[in-house]
C-alpha cells in the first residue's frame, strides 16, 4: 500500500468510526425514517420505493470491495480470495437475492436512509477490500482464520434463515390467510432467544470476518454500522411495542384463567375446590394488575410518536386497567389481600350454611336453597308455608352479618387510603369513569319518577288482594298466584336449552368459536345466583390470531318444581346474552373483553338484560313457550299475565334500586355506628323506604354485595335497564319487530359488542339509539295503558303463531360454539363430541333430566 493510499485508508477508518458513533447516538433518541416510521417525523424528506433503494445501496459494497481489492494486488493470496468470497457471498445475496424474495419493502428516505447508506458502503467497501488484499498466504494455516470463517458461516446462516422467516410471516399478512391478524411476532429459530435474530446473525458474520482477516480496525468499522443500526432498532423496533403488548396479554390471560378456574370451582362447589387457592390466585391477579412499574412502562410507551392506532388503543386500556387496581402503599396491598381472604372465607361459610325453613305443619326443618324458597313463596297457596320460607330467607342476614360488617369496614379503609370518599365511590369510579356523586342523582331522579307509580300499584294491590298481599311473603304470590302453575307446562325445564339456542340462532347471534360450560340445576353448596364468567376472554393475538372465548355460566333451578323451567330459560337468555357479547369482542387484548373494571357494569348488563327481556314478549312466547306435547301457550294465559303483572312491573324497578341505595348508605355509615345490628336494621329500612315494604328477597339475601367482583355493582342493572328499554324502543322504530329478527343480532354485534370496553357505555347507547341515555322509555312502559298493551301484544302473538319459529325443535342450529352441559363435576353432554352437535347435546340433556329428576329410565 503506497503512502497516499495508506493516508486515505487511515482517514476513512477514522471517518467510519466517527460516523458510526454519531449514528449510534442519533438512533437512540430519534426514530429512523423507514417503514411505518417514515411519515411521522420525516415527511419533509423525499422518499424512494423500498426495493429499488435497497438494491442500489446494497450493491455498492460488492462493486467497491473488489475494485479496492484488485487495486492493491494482481496476485492475491488464497486467504485473501476466501475473504473476497465471503464478502461477495454476503452482499450479492443481500442486494440481489434478498430483494427478489422480499414480499415488500417500505419506502425509504432518499437523504437519510439511502444517502447515508451510500456514504457508508463506499467507505466500508474501500477499507475492507484494501485490507483484505494484503492478507499473507501464511494466514491460511492459522487456526484463527478458520474459526473466523466458521463464525461467519454460522452468522450468515442465522441472518438468512431469520430474514426468510420474517418473509414468510409478511407473506401470510399479504395473502390474507389470517385477516384478523395484523401483526406477527417471529417465534422460530434464533428468534426464540433474541428479538432481532437477523441483526444478531449479521453482527456475528462480521465478527467472524474480523477474526478470519486479522484486520480488526476496518472490520470493526463494518460491524459498528450494524451495531449502530441495532441501536436504531432498539429505539424504533416495530416489534418492541407489539412484543410488550403480546407478552402482557399472555401473562394476563394465564393469571386471569387461573383465578377464574378457582372461582368456578368454589362457586359450583366442585370436588377439590379450595378457598385458599381462590385467595392465592386472586392475590396474584391483583398483584399483576397492581404493578406500578408496569404502569410506568405503559405510560412511557404511550409517549412514542410512532405508535399505530391499534398499539395506542391497547396501551390505553392497559393504563386504564392498571389505574383501577394499583395500590402503591404497602398497607393498602395488605388490606386488599386481607379482603380477598375474608371474602373467600365468607363465601365458604355461606356455602356451608344450612338454609331452609321449618315446615308449619310438623316444625321439621327442611333444607332448601334460596331459589327454592323464593319459588315456594311465589307459587304455594299455603300462606304459613310462604311465611316459613320468608323467615328462612331472612335468616341469611344474621348469619353473614358478623363477617360482612368487617369486610365493609376494611373495604372503606382501603378506599379512603386511596383518596376516595368510600368503597362505593371507588368501585363506581373505576368501572364507569364517574363517581358516586354523579351516579346517585340519576338513580334518585328515576326513583322519584317511579314512586308515584309504585304508590298507586301498592294501593291497587291492597284493594284487589287485601292488605296482607303487601307482606313480604305474600306479594309474589299475590301477583302470580296460580298463574305460574298454569304457565309452567309451557316452560319445560329440560327443553330450556333448546329453546334458548333456537331463539338466539333466529336473532342471528353466533359465538365466534367459543366454548360454553352450562351448570343449570340447583344443588347443595352451589352459589345462589346465576352468573356468567370467562376463564378465557376473546381477543385477537398478534401471534395466535383469533382467540375464542371460554364461558362458564350457571342458573339455579330444581327440575319439576313450579317455575323452574321459566327460571332456567330467563337465566339462559340473560347469561347467554353476556356470553354472546363477550364472545364477539374483537380487540387486540383480553382486557377489552373481561368483565371487571374498567368494563362498565351497565354496558355489560345491557346486553344480557335486553335479550332476557324478550321472554316477556307475546311474540316470543308464541314461538318458544311450548309444552312437551307441542302445545303453544294460549293467548288467554298471556293476557292474564299482562293484566296481572303490568300494573306492578314498577316493583321490579324499585327492588333493583334498593340494592345500590342500601350499599350507598352502608358505606357512608360512620365506622363507629357500623355494627351487626345496624347493618341488618339498615337493610329493612331501605326496603321500607324504596320498595314500600319488606321484600320477598331480603337485601341481605342478595349475594352481590358479599364479593369484590359484584359489590357496589347493582346500579349497573338499573342503568342497563334504562338502556334496554331505550334500545327496544329504537329497534321497534327501526325494524318494526324484535323476536326472530336477525338484523338485531347484527346491530348488537357491530355496535355494542365488538368494541368491548374500548368505548364508553353512554357513547355506545347514543350511537345505537341516537339519543342520550335516559329513563324515559322505561317510565313510558310502566305508564302504558293495560288495554292498549293487551291489544298490541295480541296482534304480535297472532302474527307469531301464523309464522312460527324460524327453527323447529328438531332443526339443527349452528351458534358457532361448543356447548358442554354439566352438573357439578359430571359432564352430561358435549356438543363437540356428538354428530348432531348442539341439537343432540340438548336431547341428551333432556334425557338426563328425565332420569335424574323425573324417575324416567
Amino acid at each position: 500500500m503506497n503512502a497516499d493510499t495508506q493516508h486515505l485508508f487511515d482517514q476513512t477508518i477514522l471517518f467510519i468510526a466517527g460516523y458510526g458513533t454519531v449514528v449510534f447516538i442519533f438512533s437512540l433518541f430519534l426514530t429512523a425514517p423507514f417503514g411505518k416510521f417514515y411519515t411521522n417525523n420525516w415527511s419533509w424528506s423525499i422518499k424512494v420505493p423500498g426495493k429499488p433503494g435497497w438494491l442500489f445501496f446494497e450493491s455498492i459494497p460488492w462493486i467497491v470491495y473488489p475494485l479496492s481489492f484488485f487495486a492493491q494486488t494482481d496476485t492475491p493470496s488464497t486467504p485473501a480470495l476466501l475473504l473476497l468470497f465471503l464478502w461477495q457471498a454476503h452482499y450479492l445475496h443481500r442486494s440481489l437475492i434478498y430483494t427478489y424474495f422480499a414480499p415488500s419493502m417500505a419506502p425509504m428516505s432518499l437523504l437519510i436512509t439511502v444517502g447515508g447508506a451510500v456514504v457508508f458502503n463506499v467507505a466500508n467497501g474501500f477499507v475492507n477490500g484494501t485490507a483484505a488484499a494484503l492478507t499473507d498466504e501464511k494466514r491460511l494455516f492459522e487456526w484463527q482464520f478458520w474459526i473466523g470463517v466458521i463464525v461467519f458461516a454460522v452468522g450468515m446462516s442465522i441472518n438468512v434463515s431469520a430474514d426468510y422467516h420474517l418473509f414468510s410471516l409478511r407473506q401470510q399478512k399479504a395473502d390474507g390467510d389470517k385477516p384478523k391478524q395484523r401483526y406477527f411476532i417471529p417465534r422460530k429459530g434464533m428468534f426464540v432467544y433474541v428479538s432481532a435474530a437477523n441483526y444478531f446473525g449479521e453482527i456475528l458474520e462480521w465478527a467472524g470476518y474480523a477474526i478470519a482477516s486479522g484486520n480488526i480496525a476496518p472490520c470493526f468499522c463494518s460491524s459498528q454500522w450494524r451495531i449502530s443500526f441495532l441501536a436504531d432498532y432498539l429505539n424504533t423496533d416495530v416489534s418492541s411495542v407489539t412484543q410488550f403488548i403480546e407478552d402482557f396479554n399472555n401473562s394476563y390471560e394465564h393469571k386471569h384463567k387461573a383465578f377464574e378456574d378457582n372461582f368456578w370451582a368454589t362457586k359450583m362447589n366442585l370436588a377439590g375446590c379450595s378457598s385458599d387457592e381462590l385467595t392465592r390466585t386472586k392475590n396474584e391477579l391483583d398483584a399483576f394488575l397492581g404493578d406500578a412499574q408496569m404502569l410506568s412502562k405503559v405510560q412511557t410507551l404511550l409517549q412514542r410518536p410512532d405508535l399505530s392506532v391499534e398499539e395506542a388503543k391497547t396501551l390505553r386500556i392497559f393504563e386504564r386497567t392498571f389505574k383501577c387496581y394499583i395500590i402503591t402503599d404497602a398497607d393498602g396491598v395488605r388490606m386488599r389481600e386481607d379482603l380477598n381472604r375474608l371474602e373467600a372465607k365468607l363465601a365458604e361459610h355461606r356455602r356451608a350454611f344450612k338454609l331452609g325453613y321449618f315446615h308449619p305443619d310438623s316444625n321439621v326443618f327442611v333444607e332448601a336453597s334460596s331459589v327454592q324458597l323464593r319459588s315456594i313463596m311465589r307459587t304455594s297457596d299455603n300462606e304459613a308455608l310462604r311465611k316459613a320460607c320468608w323467615d328462612g330467607m331472612r335468616s341469611i342476614g344474621p348469619f353473614i352479618a358478623p363477617e360482612f360488617v368487617e369486610i365493609v369496614k376494611l373495604r372503606n379503609k382501603l378506599a379512603r387510603s386511596l383518596g376516595f370518599e368510600c368503597f362505593y365511590d371507588m368501585k363506581v369510579t373505576a368501572a364507569e369513569g364517574f363517581g358516586k356523586k354523579t351516579l346517585f342523582p340519576i338513580l334518585e331522579k328515576l326513583l322519584a319518577r317511579a314512586k308515584d307509580i309504585q304508590n298507586k300499584a301498592l294501593e291497587t294491590l291492597a284493594k284487589e288482594k287485601g292488605a296482607d298481599a303487601l307482606k313480604g311473603w305474600n306479594r309474589g304470590f299475590a301477583l302470580a298466584g296460580d298463574l305460574s302453575a298454569l304457565q309452567d307446562p309451557y316452560f319445560p325445564f329440560e327443553t330450556a336449552v333448546n329453546a334458548w339456542a333456537r331463539s338466539f340462532a333466529a336473532l342471528g347471534i353466533t359465538y365466534a368459536g367459543a366454548t360454553m360450560r352450562l351448570d343449570l340445576c340447583d344443588r347443595k353448596g352451589k352459589y345462589s345466583n346465576g352468573f356468567c364468567h370467562w376463564p378465557q376472554p376473546a381477543w385477537v393475538s398478534t401471534t395466535k390470531g383469533w382467540v375464542p372465548s371460554q364461558a362458564n355460566f350457571t342458573s339455579l333451578a330444581t327440575p319439576g318444581q313450579v317455575g323452574s323451567g321459566h327460571t332456567a330459560l330467563v337465566t339462559l337468555m340473560h347469561e347467554g346474552g353476556h356470553a354472546a357479547h363477550f364472545a364477539n369482542v374483537t380487540q387486540p387484548s383480553p382486557l377489552f373483553s373481561q368483565e371487571r373494571a374498567p368494563t362498565s357494569i351497565p354496558y355489560a348488563e345491557n346486553q344480557s338484560m335486553f335479550l332476557d327481556s324478550l321472554v316477556g314478549d307475546a311474540a316470543w312466547l308464541a314461538r318458544y313457550a311450548v309444552s312437551k306435547d307441542g302445545k303453544v301457550m294460549p293467548w288467554d294465559l298471556i293476557e292474564r299475565e299482562i293484566r296481572s303483572l303490568h300494573p306492578y312491573k314498577v316493583f321490579d324497578l324499585t327492588a333493583m334500586l334498593a340494592v345500590p341505595f342500601y350499599e350507598q348508605r352502608l358505606y357512608e355509615m360512620p365506622e363507629d355506628k357500623l355494627t351487626v345490628a345496624a347493618l341488618i336494621e339498615l337493610a329493612d329500612q331501605v326496603e321500607l323506604e324504596v320498595q314500600g315494604g319488606l321484600s320477598g328477597r331480603p337485601l341481605l339475601a342478595v349475594p352481590h354485595p358479599l364479593t369484590d367482583e359484584s359489590a357496589a355493582y347493582y346500579h349497573g342493572y338499573v342503568l342497563a335497564d334504562m338502556a334496554v328499554h331505550q334500545t327496544r324502543k329504537h329497534f321497534i322504530k327501526k325494524y318494526g319487530y324484535l323476536v326472530d329478527n336477525p338484523e338485531i343480532g347484527k346491530d348488537l354485534k357491530n355496535i355494542y359488542w365488538q368494541p368491548g370496553n374500548s368505548r364508553m357505555f353512554l357513547d355506545l347507547v347514543h350511537e345505537m339509539t341516537g339519543s342520550e341515555l335516559s329513563g324515559d322509555a322505561w317510565i313510558e312502559m310502566l305508564e302504558q295503558d293495560v288495554d292498549a298493551l293487551v291489544a298490541e301484544e295480541k296482534k304480535e302473538y297472532e302474527e307469531a303463531i301464523a309464522k312460527g319459529p324460524k327453527y323447529g325443535t328438531k332443526d339443527s342450529v349452528d351458534l358457532d360454539m361448543r356447548v358442554i352441559l354439566v352438573h357439578g363435576d359430571e359432564v352430561i353432554s358435549d356438543s363437540s363430541a356428538l354428530k348432531g352437535g348442539l341439537t343432540e347435546a340438548c336431547e341428551k340433556f333432556e334425557q338426563w333430566i328425565g332420569v335424574n329428576f323425573h324417575g324416567q329410565k
